[in-house]
């Protein structure tokens, strides 16, 4: 009967390494599939960004000019704040000379829009984009718009009636220049010139959301930080929304700043636009394939650890078997070891 009984228990033992061994056939093969569709998804993606960065050079150069445009006149932009913040103190010096060129300049500017109703901006409009209207063409055009403002029998009202053409004073345009380069000091980066504009355009709708969350701390600190970079001061006991975008120097600095915005923003969602755009698919493809190649090993890894913890644990177990069948059994078994005379 005992010996039916451990005949029975080695089938039962045999049979269930034949499942095991049939499990861990499988898994293997599972895991190895896995594996087959993790490589093939990163060598598919990576051929794609090989292939796209092949024809990098030709796309460059379709787009040259059109790249070549926007970096002259960022840089163009950039080179020319440094000369007017160098040849502000020599403006200033010589204020009422400039204070003539520049009246100047403003008076044609102020006659030019002053020719400027809708009627005529339609019909300039027309003849500029009409292919087969000559430049003479435009050009009689424009000169016969000027003709009834000459005349003085003008009969539409103009788009900029509204626009006051001050004058400067030697004062304004000394005190101007001299003060120029010190308020322009800080815009020298992207991150003067752009959040300026930015907070002015947006922190009328911004500030007041801040401002609601001002009595919970967390939800101030969360708003603040997430939001505050498009508002004003929002503290109720400080700032309170008050619009800081008065001050006319601010302004100018960010228009000679405006360059800094042309080679840090413009020019990088233009090569974006041309063929950045392409290397995002396969790159988020690398991406996940390498994942899911981590995932796999750190699986494997994780049935190592399991089956080593497993035999240890049944070793361990079998030791303390051994011994609590030992103790209680009448003391150890005799063994007769060689060479012994006992």
């Amino acid at each position: 009967m005992e010996q039916q009984i451990q005949q029975l228990e080695r089938s039962q033992e045999k049979l269930q390494q034949e499942v095991d061994a049939e499990d861990a056939r499988v898994s293997a093969e599972s895991r190895r599939a896995k594996l087959r569709r993790a490589v093939a998804k990163v060598e598919r993606n990576a051929t794609q960004i090989v292939t796209i960065t092949e024809a990098l050079p030709s796309v460059l150069l379709a787009n040259f000019t059109l790249i070549a445009i926007v970096v002259s006149v960022g840089l163009g932009m950039i080179v020319l704040r440094f000369v007017v913040m160098l040849a502000c103190p020599e403006i200033a010096r010589h204020a009422k000379t400039y204070a003539h060129i520049i009246n100047f300049l403003f008076g044609i500017v102020g006659e030019a829009f002053s020719i400027i109703t809708v009627k005529n901006a339609l019909n300039l409009l027309g003849f500029l984009t009409d292919a087969e209207a000559s430049a003479l063409e435009a050009a009689q055009e424009a000169t016969v718009v000027a003709i009834p403002y000459a005349l003085g029998i003008a009969h539409f009202k103009n788009l900029f009636h509204g626009v006051n053409w001050e004058t400067f004073s030697t004062d304004d345009i000394q005190t101007f220049f001299s003060r120029l380069p010190v308020e322009c000091a800080a815009y020298d980066n992207i991150q003067e010139v752009f959040l300026f504009p930015a907070k002015a355009l947006a922190s009328p709708a911004v500030c007041p959301v801040i401002r609601f969350t001002w009595p919970v701390e967390w939800l101030y600190s969360v708003s603040t930080t997430l939001l505050g970079w498009l508002s004003w001061g929002a503290d109720p006991t400080g700032n309170n929304c008050v619009p800081q975008d008065a001050d006319p120097y601010a302004w100018v600095c960010v228009g000679l700043g405006a360059g800094y915005i042309i080679i840090d923003v413009l020019l990088p969602l233009l090569l974006f636009m041309l063929f950045a755009y392409k290397y995002v698919f396969p790159t988020i493809g690398i991406v996940i394939g390498a994942t899911e190649l981590a995932m796999i090993e750190g699986e494997e890894v994780g049935d190592d650890i399991k089956e080593t913890i497993e035999t240890i644990a049944d070793g361990t177990e079998e030791v303390v078997k051994k011994l609590i069948a030992g103790r209680f059994s009448g003391g150890p078994e005799e063994r007769n070891w060689p060479g012994s005379y006992i």
